[in-house]
């Protein structure tokens, strides 16, 4: 009926939520036709679960819910997954995981009423002897994602179409987002931790003896960064037994080992196994492509590139001897960021989870107006803000500072800085080299500098004056508030 009354070229569906038996004969029965429940990534039902249970205790793990709720409710609805799934009588349960840890299958078991009796574990092959594991120091913080802009090419230099294909992890999808949008596309695989972590353990003693029982993931975090063990036999056990080891001759790590070998698995590449050659991997990253990549992975220290990568001296930048007016950069700061902006508010999708401020603020328009001077190409202009989080981000930054050297103020400082250095150089220039046109240009300039300086310390010794007076005049009204209550007395004696 419903369906006669609507347009048949609109093409619609209707869909009935009825719980009372109107859509056919006996749908009660229908239900019986559920032969299996399968839960992918089953891990997550007790990640989520932890969640779940902590948002109206505000407990510790409460603030994952912030972290990786996003926009979406799904995800933290996998805590009370566990009431829907009992509700399946005698229909069998599918849980799949290749990450389960044995807390997790331990608080499954409990979330879903599971015991040994009605269970089976089938466990199968977890290691991925294909993948090679390279751990990297980082050199700046997570959220400036500048240690990837030392593993990814230029355009110029690797185009797109040769760019191997990269999984970037972070900790939510938005934070994922904005480090791919820095980077772009991107080739490899890498494990990534800091030197040290805050209030983290940095060395193997700091670890107690019964650190195997039940390891935080702060732990585990803090070990994976630091362990000297393969990784790749580290990861097998923390997935098999939730920790990770921290020597060699730890019973688990020795038992994979020999698993291993048994099994046929090729020698391991990992940075902790190979060493040098992980180096030397790292040493070639940016030359990685397509057509390379088996090589690269396989033989790093024979590749030899036509391009080698030179690396940089390290040199701090020294402050402009003569920097232009900061009331005169007043205007172009604002006219900078807010052309940024607009640019990057037709970039951006309406529901965007980052906004212009977020991608360019004051952070990054300091960093221009303070190497203003230096930067005379879009290529200078991404390396000074740290990427570009969208095409053409760069080249819109280096349009507004052409637009203002090209501008009376910034030619007035220009004309302005010549004729100090002109004069500077005049003053250092012995008399005999001079006309006598400069030499009295000279003088006059000597004096000029001389009446300067003079005024100057004037300046500096008044102000010296003021601060003894005021100073004395605190001391004098502190000493007569001491002197107040002894000649009180005397008063109401006369």
């Amino acid at each position: 009926m419903f369906y006669e009354l609507i347009p048949k070229h609109t093409g619609a569906v209707i869909l009935v939520l009825n719980p009372l038996d109107s859509l056919g004969n006996n749908q009660v029965s229908e239900k019986n036709c559920l032969a299996l429940v399968i839960a992918d990534e089953a891990h997550m039902i007790y990640q989520w679960g932890i969640v779940e249970s902590s948002k109206a205790k505000k407990a510790k793990h409460g603030a994952a819910l912030v972290r990786h709720k996003d926009r979406g409710i799904f995800r933290p609805s996998y805590g009370g997954l566990g009431t829907h799934l009992l509700a399946r009588e005698a229909v069998p349960l599918l849980l799949m995981s290749a990450t389960c840890r044995p807390v997790a299958v331990k608080a499954i078991q409990t979330s879903l009423k599971l015991d040994s009796s009605n269970m089976t574990m089938l466990k199968g092959e977890l290691t991925r002897p294909e993948i090679r594991i390279i751990r990297v120091t980082m050199k700046c913080s997570l959220n400036s994602s500048h240690d990837l802009l030392l593993v990814y090419p230029s355009r110029s230099q690797t185009p797109d179409n040769r760019v191997v294909p990269t999984l970037i992890y972070s900790g939510s999808k938005r934070r994922t987002g904005q480090d791919w949008d820095k980077t772009g596309p991107g080739s490899g695989r890498l494990s990534v931790w800091g030197v040290t972590r805050k209030n983290g353990k940095n060395q193997v003693k700091q670890f107690g003896g019964g650190y195997q029982n039940e390891p935080s993931d702060d732990d585990r975090m803090d070990a994976l960064a630091i362990t000297p063990v393969c990784l790749r036999i580290a990861l097998a056990i923390d997935n098999k037994l939730g920790y990770i080891p921290l020597k060699s001759t730890d019973s688990a790590y020795l038992e994979e080992k020999t698993r291993e070998v048994d099994a046929g698995f090729p020698l391991c590449r990992c940075s902790n196994c190979l060493p040098e050659d992980a180096k030397a991997l790292m040493a070639h990253i940016k030359q990685i492509d397509q057509d390379n990549f088996d090589a690269m992975v396989l033989h790093p220290v024979a590749l030899e590139s036509t391009d080698p990568l030179v690396k940089k001296k390290s040199s701090q930048t020294q402050p402009e001897r003569y920097p232009i007016n900061p009331d005169s950069l007043a205007a172009f700061r604002v006219d900078l960021n807010e052309q940024v902006h607009t640019f990057l508010s037709t970039q951006l999708y309406e529901y965007s989870l980052v906004g212009p401020n977020n991608i360019f603020g004051p952070k990054q328009v300091g960093q221009i107006t303070s190497n203003l001077t230096n930067l005379a190409s879009p290529q200078q202009v991404r390396e000074t803000i740290g990427g570009e989080f969208t095409v053409g981000l760069s080249q819109c930054v280096y349009d507004c500072i052409s637009a203002f050297k090209n501008s009376s103020i910034y030619l007035n400082h220009l004309d302005w800085v010549k004729q100090q250095e002109y004069d500077a150089q005049l003053i250092k220039t012995p008399n005999y080299k001079l006309t006598p046109k400069q030499i009295i240009c000279k003088k006059e300039l000597k004096a000029a500098l001389a009446l300067q300086k003079e005024e100057d310390k004037r300046e500096a010794e008044a102000e010296c004056e003021a601060l003894d007076v005021h100073m004395s005049d605190e001391s004098s009204e502190g000493s007569d508030s001491e002197s107040s209550p002894s000649s009180s007395p005397s008063a109401s004696l006369e």
